[in-house]
């Protein structure tokens, strides 16, 4: 059984499967991010810098939910569902995406921390739980 196959519905378990694996994957690639965007700037610049991340991947998923739901649907039928080769050109253009992606992360350089970033040294801890501020 392929991811792929089990999108399609076939039988439940497959699709619980399918979205087990997604769900982990986003969970996995979505702080990365996170961590490196505020781990590169100067350390007065992190809730910015974390604001900055999280407006662009909202903005970035809205446009992409309504590019590719209009790919979906754009053929759509007499009784308005849309048929198969809607999805399918949907999910080709995402992995194009995805592909184009892999190839720019490769292609940023890499790096030390800059002097004066959270990176670079002792940090300023915030143990949320106590609500107490700490240095470490």
């Amino acid at each position: 059984m392929g991811l792929g196959r089990g999108a399609t519905g076939d039988e439940e378990w497959q699709v619980a499967v399918a979205a087990a694996v997604f769900g982990a994957g986003l969970g996995l690639a979505l702080p990365a991010p996170a961590g490196l965007i505020v781990g590169g700037v100067p350390a007065d610049q992190t809730g910015a810098a974390s604001g900055m991340n999280a407006n662009v991947r909202t903005i970035g998923g809205a446009i992409g939910t309504a590019l590719v739901g209009s790919i979906v649907v754009s053929p759509a039928t007499v009784r308005g569902y849309p048929p198969e080769s809607g999805c399918t050109s949907g999910f080709l253009l995402l992995a194009g995406l995805s592909a184009a992606a892999a190839v720019a992360a490769l292609l940023v350089p890499r790096g030390t921390a800059a002097a004066g970033t959270v990176a670079d040294g002792p940090r300023r801890r915030t143990r949320w739980m106590c609500g107490a501020v700490g240095r470490g």
